[in-house]
């Protein structure tokens, strides 16, 4: 008998590191690029809402803090929600397409903007529109940085490819976080700005 490792106790090979040309490959690739617009595009909404929502809702209907905060995060409540959904949607009827389920997702987040600042100054109403937008901006806001970024990102640049458009994300958080101080102080001031989102 030989000591000599059989080919079953093995490590596994190690995988090629990853070079520049994979970078760039990432980079040029379309639907990369596309899905950096689309959450470049996403993340404004989310931060709009995450930081200044319950401003809006205090000025909106003249709640207090701690009940502009507790409204608000209805938003948040969604979200977890419609992640989970959109994935099991995504996996269970559509063949693990991601596509479909984040240009639904989207439409009905377009539709909830532009119908956001006509609703009743009721607690109910802003409420419940919070936590179907958040659960459906979350779905897509999931599947792009995390499934579609695997998924068209290739073997190599899987985690290239949600580096970089989760980076893109962030600029959306800036502008998240700066457009609603530059929108006048009554809430009707907010419609063109849920209208520009949508």
């Amino acid at each position: 008998e030989t000591d000599e490792p059989s080919s079953e106790d093995a490590p596994p090979a190690a995988p090629e590191p990853s070079s520049w040309a994979d970078v760039l490959g990432v980079l040029k690739n379309p639907m990369v690029q596309l899905l950096c617009g689309v959450y470049l595009a996403i993340k404004p909404i989310r931060y709009l809402f995450l930081l200044w929502g319950p401003l809006y809702i205090h000025e909106r209907l003249g709640t207090g803090v701690l009940e502009s905060a507790l409204l608000s995060t209805t938003f948040e409540v969604g979200g977890p929600v419609g992640a989970l959904l959109g994935g099991w949607i995504s996996d269970k009827f559509l063949g693990a397409r991601r596509v479909p389920v984040c240009v639904v997702s989207l439409l009905v987040v377009a539709v909830c903007l532009g119908i956001f600042g006509l609703l009743p100054p009721s607690k109910v109403a802003i409420g419940c529109l919070l936590t179907v937008l958040g659960a459906f901006l979350y779905a897509a806001d999931s599947l792009v940085t995390g499934t579609a970024a695997v998924d068209f990102g290739s073997r190599k640049g899987a985690a290239t490819a949600a580096g970089v458009i989760n980076g893109s994300g962030s600029f959306g958080q800036i502008i998240g976080g700066l457009l609603p101080g530059l929108v006048g102080d009554k809430p009707a001031d907010w419609n063109p700005l849920f209208w520009a989102l949508a």
